[in-house]
């Protein structure tokens, strides 16, 4: 046995109100019926709040307040235990004992009941209405019967997970994939990361002017510090003149109230409090003067109120027998009423009786003679209804058999003119040609195709620059590969490089070589320099002149004439001078010689080197034209002008391309012409299938035509042969139904026959009236059923109008001897008047007792009051006596009292100014304080304290000034230790990675989402796809009646395990192959072959399936009545629904077993 709902309660939810359901435990299927608004979705809701609780938001709370919705139950586990229990809406304290005190119960009562069971597996997996049928079905249609996602769906009632396990996929690689895109979310995030910390990088620290920025924010430190200690001691200045100022009104203050206190010295010896006290005596002894007046004035109002009350005692004495007869006078009053109209019934029902007797044939009289037992009138009515039974029976044979007899004529109308053709040996020889038929299922577009892409070859070849003019003739020739022309290409640029390097240093030192010599003209302007060399040539000429005068004097060379000799002389000494002049200036002039000297150096180092970087230029540009020369000649060959290596290159691919594009073309020639072939082939084997199947105009149809021309009529005739095979079973099961019913309907003759002799014989015998046919004799039997009902109902009313005159009778003796007694005037009144009025008067008359005891109360508590009054004012007396009492003879306590609050009050007031002075003098005694203002000049503390405030005002604005610089000076401190653009670098680093993180997180979760679900599904397929399998089959070949022998797994095209159904005739179907009725009860077998598995293990749930037959017949929705019964054992089956005819159909499937609950 499972978890049996036993009652289901709904005290408030939904519209209902303390709705029962009771399901009976022995039953195995519940059908819960109710039109629609009769609150049956109410019902089905309310299972899961009852079970798990209430959600938090309020639902079904349109009718009663949320808080106090309430549902009850009791449901039995395996083991026997019952448990009755309630749920209440809130957050905790929700499960409740089933009373009404409501006694709280732990919240793991259910856990022996449900398990581990949960909301939403309560809900998917136990729940099942036409929605969700539906959504199943279709969800093994999207998965084309893949048996992990089939068998997870159909078990935990989850739909759709292929879909959901590829859509997690999708948004993880959208995330991520180990090959880096751009279009990823975690790569474009990288992307950020690496330019953050190029920034970081760019905006680091740099060395700067950080010690004069650390010296002056020293400096403004402190002169800040020294200004800031400077305000402070004035501030201390300016807060003891003011203090000294505030102190001065309270001592004055005090001198006031201590010579206030002067007059009072007459009563230091009384202590503090004792005025109030002898106050509050005053007042005490006032209110006791009150009191005891109050107290007299009571107790004379209350004697005054007794002497005006007036007692009847003879009603009072008389009041419990007035009462008694005054409760008995609405039932007298009541008899009155009821006598006629009960007197009217027993009239009513002696005249039915005698219209019974009358429609019987008898008289009154008869009926009490004749009447029969019930044991004969049972017997009778027995006999009466198996012959109407009989007769009936004979109608509806008669009925069925007129019926099949129309359908035999019908079937044999049927029958087809022409023969049938069994398909089975042409569609076997179709479908062994079918692999090449497919073969040449995209002949056309494919030759569309091949034109297409001979068209876009020629284009692309006229497009290419340099032109080829012929690609066959291209493509049996030998070109330089991509990496030849990569490498050339790289060749050539280097020697481009280094031309342009060698030109940009031959530029630079032309331009340096222009500069020096014009530097050189320059200084050839300013006059002669004296160079090095002009120092040694100016030398060198006076050395010369010197020699030849020389040798003319020592006779190494002829003599010299004077006059020549003058001369020489005066060369020789022009030559000195220029030359000491030159060697003067040098000295001079030494460091812009020394300039001169290197740069007419570097002049001639710059000249060598510019003729040698010359020279390499010559030798780079023939290797230039050398490279290309080399890089052109392949090209040259086959007449094309090469352009520059990239454009070759480009060139190289794309002809490249087209080339392969050529050999995929002829490829394809070559396969469409062995098509081409194999379609000559197939036309001979095919024409005669359709010359066999008599196919019209087969020789003239297209190969693909013919093909769908053939399985078209294979089709027809396949549907043809089975018509014909159905038909011919239907007329034998016609024509066996006939003779079966002609038979049946002889021998229910008999019976009737038999059973209306037996009937007549039994009516004869008892002689209650005629022998007639069934009818007429249970119509007369409803009439001798009436009989004993209305006897005793007229005897019933009898008895009563007897009981009604004799307590008529008695009320009214009763209420005359009471008349006797207290009024005998009152004798003509009715009995029900006179007793209101004597109770109205001897209600008065206790009213007046009443009122009596009262009065004498009130006096009593008066008297004690009055007491307690005198006592309380003779105390007051006393105390106050005793509190004047050291104040002389017949003292006034008014006025002592008046005086001792006010000095009670001004000492107060004192104290409450030193407490003042002690405050505002921060400990300072008084004393000092005092000699502190008497040595203070007051009318020169103002102009003090003026100065003092304007000299802490400047102080102010000079310390915010110098803070104000000091801040300045540490934020450029701050600014040269790291940019701003730095610190938004950091930021957008941190981010990126935290972003990384995020994505990375993200993407795993998706990943292993992915990975677990697609591992729990196999691992569902491989645990219970063979038992579960096993046991779905055989309920779904019960709900189908037979149609589907079971379920099998096979293996698709993919290797996935599939789940097909198996015909009776051994043929596989598919979920697409299924109509929607057959999917949904497919799906539905799966659901219930699980929560069997489920229940083996666990304790389960009541199985709830809301109106699931909208797609099945009358005959299916029978079988899944019956099956839904076989699963009692293991869950209880509970369907809900709205249609009558479901429940009709239940009783026909279950009888007695059923359990129709009605709302």
């Amino acid at each position: 046995m499972t978890v049996r709902l036993l009652r289901l309660h709904l005290l408030r939810y939904g519209a209902l109100t303390d709705r029962v359901l009771e399901f009976r435990p022995d039953a195995r299927l519940h059908v819960v019926y109710g039109q629609n608004e009769a609150g049956k979705s109410s019902a089905l809701s309310s299972l899961s709040d009852l079970f798990f609780g209430f959600p938090h938001h309020a639902h079904y709370a349109f009718l009663h307040n949320a808080q106090t919705l309430r549902l009850a139950a009791t449901i039995r586990a395996r083991s026997g235990d019952e448990l009755s229990f309630r749920r209440r809406r809130g957050k905790k304290d929700t499960l409740l004992a089933d009373d009404e005190a409501e006694t709280p119960l732990k919240d793991d009562a259910l856990a022996p009941f449900l398990g581990g069971l949960s909301r939403p597996v309560f809900e998917r997996a136990f729940g099942l209405d036409s929605e969700r049928l539906r959504l199943g079905s279709r969800a093994m249609l999207d998965a084309d019967g893949e048996a992990g996602d089939l068998l997870f769906a159909a078990s935990a009632g989850i739909l759709g997970l292929r879909q959901v396990k590829t859509a997690m996929d999708e948004e993880a690689n959208a995330l991520f994939t180990p090959r880096a895109a751009a279009g990823k979310a975690f790569y474009q995030v990288l992307a950020r990361h690496e330019e953050a910390r190029r920034l970081e990088r760019d905006h680091e620290l740099r060395a700067g002017d950080w010690k004069s920025v650390n010296d002056a924010i020293d400096d403004l430190t402190e002169r800040h510090a020294a200004k800031v200690a400077e305000r402070t001691e004035l501030r201390r200045r300016e807060q003891g003149l003011v203090r000294l100022n505030q102190l001065r009104p309270i001592l004055a203050e005090i001198d006031r109230e201590r010579e206030q206190l002067r007059a009072f010295a007459d009563l230091d010896h009384v202590p503090e409090g004792q005025g109030s006290a002898i106050s509050a005596a005053l007042a005490t002894l006032r209110q006791a003067n009150e009191r005891v007046a109050a107290a007299e004035k009571a107790r004379e109002r209350a004697e005054a109120k007794r002497a005006d009350i007036a007692i009847d005692v003879v009603y009072l004495d008389h009041g419990d027998a007035i009462a008694e007869l005054l409760s008995q006078s609405a039932s007298h009053l009541k008899d009155l009423r009821d006598l006629p109209r009960v007197t009217g019934e027993r009239d009513d029902f002696s005249r039915l009786l005698e219209d019974l007797a009358h429609r019987l044939g008898l008289v009154r009289s008869d009926l009490d003679r004749l009447q029969p037992t019930d044991m004969a009138i049972a017997g009778l009515a027995e006999r009466a209804a198996a012959a109407r039974q009989a007769a009936e029976r004979v109608a509806l044979l008669d009925e069925r058999l007129a019926a099949e007899m129309v359908q035999a004529s019908t079937l044999e109308a049927q029958a087809t003119e022409v023969a049938a053709i069994d398909p089975r040996p042409w569609l076997d020889r179709l479908e062994a040609l079918r692999p090449d038929i497919e073969l040449l299922g995209d002949v056309d577009s494919r030759t569309v195709k091949l034109e297409t892409e001979r068209r876009r070859i020629a284009e692309a070849v006229s497009r290419l620059v340099p032109p080829v003019k012929d690609l066959d003739a291209l493509a049996k020739t030998s070109l330089p590969e991509e990496t030849t022309l990569a490498a050339q290409r790289d060749r050539m640029r280097d020697l481009q490089q280094g031309a342009r390097v060698l030109q940009d240093r031959i530029d630079r030192e032309r331009v340096e070589i222009d500069a020096l010599e014009a530097e050189a003209r320059a200084e050839a302007h300013r006059g002669v320099t004296a160079s090095p060399a002009a120092i040694h040539q100016a030398r060198s000429d006076r050395d010369g002149l010197f020699r030849e005068i020389a040798a003319s004097l020592t006779g190494e060379a002829p003599p010299i004439e004077p006059a020549i000799a003058a001369v020489s002389i005066g060369r020789y000494r022009s030559a000195v001078t220029a030359a000491d002049a030159l060697a003067d200036a040098a000295l001079e002039q030494s460091d812009r010689l020394a300039e001169a000297a290197a740069k007419s150096r570097r002049r001639e180092d710059l000249l060598r080197s510019h003729a040698a970087l010359l020279k390499d230029l010559e030798t780079d540009e023939a290797a230039q034209a050398k490279a290309q020369a080399e890089f052109a000649r392949p090209f040259s060959s086959l007449g094309l002008a090469a352009g520059s290596p990239d454009e070759m290159i480009v060139w190289s691919r794309a002809l490249a391309a087209l080339l392969a594009a050529r050999q995929a073309l002829l490829e394809e020639e070559d396969r469409l012409a062995s098509l081409k072939q194999t379609a000559q082939q197939l036309r001979e084997p095919l024409e005669l299938i359709g010359r066999g199947i008599r196919l019209e105009g087969s020789e003239s149809l297209p190969l693909r035509a013919l093909d769908r021309g053939l399985r078209e009529r294979l089709r027809q005739l396949g549907e043809a042969w089975d018509a014909s095979r159905d038909l011919a079973a239907r007329k034998r099961d016609t024509a066996r139904r006939v003779e079966d019913l002609r038979e049946r309907r002889a021998a229910s003759d008999r019976s009737a026959q038999e059973a209306l002799a037996a009937l007549q014989a039994e009516t004869a015998r008892l002689g209650l009236f005629e022998p007639g046919t069934p009818a007429e004799t249970e119509a007369a039997l409803a009439l001798w059923k009436k009989v004993p009902d209305l006897r005793r109902e007229e005897d019933n009313r009898a008895r009563r109008v007897a009981g009604i005159e004799r307590d008529i009778r008695g009320f009214r003796q009763s209420v005359e001897a009471l008349v006797s007694k207290l009024d005998a005037s009152m004798s003509g009144f009715p009995p029900a008047e006179a007793i209101r009025v004597f109770h109205d008067r001897a209600q008065a008359a206790r009213t007046a007792d009443t009122m009596d005891r009262q009065a004498r109360q009130d006096i009593s508590e008066a008297e004690e009051g009055l007491s307690e009054a005198n006592a309380a004012r003779v105390d007051a007396e006393e105390r106050l006596a005793a509190l004047v009492a050291g104040f002389g003879q017949a003292p006034d306590a008014d006025a002592i009292a008046g005086r001792l609050i006010e000095r009670d009050g001004l000492r107060v007031s004192l104290s409450r100014c030193r407490s003042r002075l002690g405050e505002v003098a921060a400990g300072e005694d008084e004393a000092s304080i005092r000699a502190a203002i008497q040595e203070a000049d007051r009318d020169a503390a103002l102009p003090d304290l003026a100065q003092l405030s304007e000299d802490i005002h400047r102080l102010d604005g000079e310390v915010d000034e110098l803070f104000a610089q000091l801040a300045a000076e540490k934020a450029r401190r701050e600014g040269m230790m790291g940019a701003k653009g730095a610190e938004l670098a950091a930021f957008e680093r941190k981010a990126a990675e935290a972003e990384l993180v995020q994505v990375a997180r993200q993407w795993a979760v998706l990943k292993f989402g992915s990975l677990l679900l697609g591992a729990a599904m196999e691992r569902q397929r491989a645990a219970q796809s063979n038992p579960m399998l096993q046991r779905a089959g055989a309920l779904f070949s019960a709900i189908t009646e037979g149609r589907f022998d079971g379920l099998r797994q096979q293996f698709d095209e993919n290797d996935r395990p599939t789940v097909v159904a198996v015909r009776s005739n051994a043929d596989f179907v598919g979920a697409s192959g299924m109509s929607d009725g057959t999917r949904d009860q497919l799906y539905l077998a799966l659901r219930l072959s699980y929560l069997e598995d489920y229940a083996e293990r666990n304790e389960p749930a009541p199985f709830i399936a809301d109106d699931i037959f909208q797609t099945f017949d009358d005959e299916r929705t029978l079988a899944t009545l019956k099956v839904l019964g076989e699963t009692s054992e293991r869950i209880q089956p509970i369907v809900f629904t709205h249609h009558g005819h479901v429940v009709e159909l239940a009783r026909a499937a279950l009888g007695s077993a059923l359990d129709v609950v009605e709302l």
